[in-house]
C-alpha cells in the first residue's frame, strides 16, 4: 500500500471517499459500518479500523467484498500501476454523485427537466450560473461547504 508521503492516498482515504460519496439509496447520510459489514460479512469493527488505518492491508476478499458492494473495481483499492487514472475516474463519478445528493443541485436539475428546456435554453442558463459565479467570487471568495458527515 502506498503512504500519503508518496502523493498516493492511503486505502482508509480511499474507502473514506466511498463512504462520503456513495449513499443509501433516497439518503442524505453516509452508510454505517454496520450496514456495509451486514452486506460484506466484513465486521462493523474491522471496517472501523480500516477507515481510521488502523489496518492497512487487508485481504484480497475484504478488497473484493467492499468493492462489489461500492460498485469499484478491487483495483480501485490497490492497484498501484492503474492508481491514479482510475482513482481519478472513481473520485470524478463519487464527486458527480455527491454534488447531486445536494438537495439544491437536485431541485435545479428537475426543474430543468419539469420546464422541458431546449439545449439553447439549458445552455443560457449554465452560462448565467457561471456569471452568477464569478460575481460570488469577486464579492468575496466562497466559503467551503458544509458537508453531511453522518457518523459511521
Amino acid at each position: 500500500m502506498a503512504s500519503p508521503a508518496d502523493g498516493r492516498k492511503s486505502f482508509a482515504d480511499k474507502l473514506n471517499l466511498l463512504f462520503e460519496t456513495v449513499r443509501p439509496r433516497d439518503a442524505h447520510r453516509e452508510y454505517t459500518n454496520s450496514e456495509v459489514a451486514a452486506a460484506t460479512d466484513v465486521s462493523a469493527s474491522y471496517i472501523g479500523y480500516l477507515r481510521k488505518g488502523v489496518r492497512d492491508n487487508p485481504s484480497v476478499e475484504t478488497i473484493q467484498a467492499l468493492a462489489r458492494f461500492f460498485e469499484v473495481r478491487p483495483s480501485y483499492f490497490v492497484d498501484e500501476d492503474v492508481d491514479d487514472e482510475h482513482a481519478e475516474a472513481v473520485e470524478a463519478r463519487l464527486r458527480l454523485v455527491q454534488a447531486l445528493n445536494d438537495p439544491g443541485i437536485k431541485r435545479l436539475a428537475m426543474r430543468a427537466m419539469e420546464a422541458d428546456l431546449s439545449p439553447a435554453a439549458l445552455d443560457a442558463i449554465t452560462a448565467m450560473i457561471d456569471q452568477v459565479r464569478q460575481l460570488e467570487e469577486s464579492i468575496a471568495p466562497k466559503p467551503p461547504r458544509k458537508r453531511d458527515t453522518g457518523q459511521a
